[in-house]
């Protein structure tokens, strides 16, 4: 018996080595039309519809729940606008409102300007997270999503296909390394068939 026989778990574990590593690099190759050929943009653009539509009821969950408003804070967002909105109050009263009617602007002073704008941004300041809830509840559709998540899976498929080996290295080596343990197991069992059968 030839001492060769020993190195059988050795030879299955680079076999599994490398069958693992030209798994990994065809799955992340553009598909070349071969018939049969396994790539991972060909199963994502043939799933893609199925997983726009996983998006998309998830989303909408979200919105039916309230989970989505969360992540705008009302008051933080008002604080935000606040000096724009107030800007643009002042500039209406001082001067738009004057042009409009020109009967009102000649009645009203700054001291009633600075009043008639306190006035305005305290009601904003009120109305502000009541009209951000609607938006929330109404404003977002399944219509407006669909093509807005079309774009955005359609750019995750293409980034994950370019980006895909450099991204998922460390899970890749992984499965090269499994592809050589279960080589190497595979071997091992060939290897003591071998002399149980001898």
């Amino acid at each position: 018996m030839s001492n060769w026989i020993f190195v059988t778990p050795l030879l299955s574990a680079l076999l599994g080595w490398l069958i693992m590593a030209a798994f990994c690099y065809l799955l992340f190759r553009k598909p070349s039309g071969f018939p049969g050929q396994l790539s991972l943009e060909k199963v994502l653009l043939a799933r893609k519809d199925q997983i726009i539509t996983l998006v998309e009821s998830g989303l909408i969950k979200q919105l039916e729940e309230g989970s989505l408003k969360n992540i705008v804070n009302p008051d933080a967002a008002y604080q935000q606008l606040n000096p724009m909105i107030e800007q643009h109050i002042d500039v209406f009263l001082r001067h738009k409102l004057k042009q409009e009617i020109p009967m009102i602007g000649s009645l009203i002073g700054d001291r009633t300007i600075s009043q008639l704008k306190t006035v305005f941004m305290k009601q904003l300041e009120e109305l502000f997270p009541q009209v951000m809830e609607t938006y929330f509840e109404k404003a977002i559709t399944k219509t407006e999503l669909q093509p807005i998540l079309e774009r955005t899976v359609g750019r995750a498929i293409h980034y994950t296909i370019i980006a895909g080996p450099t991204f998922f290295k460390g899970e890749l080596r992984s499965l090269q390394w499994l592809g050589a343990v279960f080589g190497f197991i595979i071997g091992l069992l060939q290897l003591l068939l071998i002399l149980v059968m001898l």
